[in-house]
């Protein structure tokens, strides 16, 4: 018996030493977990953040990335420089003798000048017709294509020439998209560090953010690149004005004498029509004047009596 109690002694304290060592192994690794945990999450708010950011949450570093997107950087000292853009536009009102011949023509000068005809539209026929053409051309060939166009009119109503220099807000876009394109890099570079979902979503979001501005940024530089390199002429071409040509005619005695007829029928109209008003309007006309001229001889009257008397 006192073996038995001996040996279960021993098997006691041995299960109580070993629940004591997985204790504390397990408070080892959850110290070691909880460390390596810390150091990743450190790491991507470093990244995320720019310098004078404070790091701070994961939310607070995804918008400190995005409105630092736009800050100048080092590496912008190596961006090229920017030759002058300038978006050049004319507008042309011609006449000529030959709408449609001068169609033809200022479309062919338009194509050897390495252009193209953007619109077109047409109204009217016949010598009427009206031709409105609206051209590109490159703006290395603008001027001597404005003059080509030029030449084919019979006048010039109207012309207009207007330029636009884009260079300054060309070169703020290239700035800008250097940054955020820099800024894209480092979010994805971080992106492959995070762990947790939640961080995984808001540095995505961060992201999709970062490339919908290099989107809108890169199609606002292509639209300003294109109007630069290739200018617009708009052009009206409509037909030379016809002068009718009036004809001299010879003594028409018949006509004469339908003329003179007409005129007395139209004062013999004219005096029957004052007849007539004078008809309708006598009964409030005549009594007011025979009073006037009876209270007038009644005055005579009594003045030519009252000198008499004296």
């Amino acid at each position: 018996m006192r073996s038995i109690a001996k040996l279960s002694t021993q098997t006691g304290s041995l299960i109580g030493l070993g629940m004591v060592m997985v204790l504390a192994l397990g408070l080892v690794i959850t110290t070691l977990l909880g460390a390596r945990v810390s150091t990743v999450f450190s790491s991507i708010n470093s990244g995320l953040s720019y310098p004078g950011s404070g790091g701070g949450s994961m939310s607070s570093a995804s918008q400190s990335a995005l409105a630092n997107a736009n800050e100048p950087l080092p590496a912008q000292a190596n961006l090229p420089v920017q030759e002058r853009m300038i978006i050049r536009n004319a507008s042309l009102t011609i006449e000529v003798a030959d709408v449609g011949q001068a169609d033809e023509q200022i479309r062919a000068l338009i194509n050897q000048a390495g252009g193209y005809i953007l619109t077109s539209s047409t109204s009217g026929e016949g010598n009427e017709m009206s031709v409105v053409l609206s051209t590109r051309v490159p703006a290395a060939q603008f001027d001597t294509a404005l003059s080509a166009v030029q030449s084919v009119a019979a006048k010039v109503r109207q012309r207009s020439v207007s330029g636009e220099d884009v260079t300054e807000e060309f070169v703020d876009l290239t700035s800008r998209l250097h940054n955020l394109e820099i800024t894209r890099d480092r979010v994805e570079t971080m992106m492959g560090q995070a762990t947790k979902i939640s961080d995984m979503l808001t540095v995505s979001a961060t992201l999709s953010d970062i490339q919908g501005q290099i989107e809108q940024i890169q199609g606002r530089m292509q639209y300003l690149s294109q109007n630069a390199n290739l200018s617009t002429i708009d052009v009206s071409i409509q037909p030379v004005p016809v002068v009718p040509i009036m004809s001299e005619q010879g003594w028409q005695p018949v006509a004469v004498a339908r003329g003179a007829l007409h005129d007395v029928i139209v004062t013999g109209q004219g005096l029957i029509n004052l007849l007539i008003v004078i008809v309708i309007w006598m009964p409030l006309i005549v009594p007011p004047l025979l009073l006037a001229w009876w209270a007038w001889r009644r005055f005579r009257r009594d003045t030519h009596r009252s000198g008499e008397a004296a």
